[in-house]
């Protein structure tokens, strides 16, 4: 199933859902199965790569103006997985939240 007809199944007029996508190098076709229902969801979080992990994924780096293009804004990083002898970061949670719904700073 889809992420766009779960979401179309349990908020049919809902616009409050949250998305957390942890799913090991597919985080980019969850986003195409998302597709028509951007505007059901509050806010997604991504665990993405910035190195290679998995085959054929794509890195968050490229991932992230596609979410900007979907109508949300990265609000918060955090260290979802790395080698803690070399200090190196794997992977990133990124939390996104719907451009329309954050308070406007001035």
């Amino acid at each position: 199933d889809t992420l766009h007809n779960i979401l179309t199944d349990l908020y049919p007029t809902g616009s409050r859902a949250f998305a957390k996508v942890d799913v090991q190098g597919f985080e980019n076709e969850v986003l195409n199965g998302l597709a028509g229902s951007e505007q059901k969801l509050a806010g997604i979080q991504i665990e993405g790569s910035l190195i290679s992990n998995y085959d054929g994924e794509t890195l968050l780096i490229e991932m992230i103006p596609r979410i900007y293009a979907m109508g949300f804004a990265l609000v918060k990083i955090e260290e979802a997985w790395g080698n803690p002898k070399t200090r190196e970061i794997y992977q990133l949670n990124a939390v996104f939240f719907r451009t329309d719904r954050l308070q406007q700073h001035t």
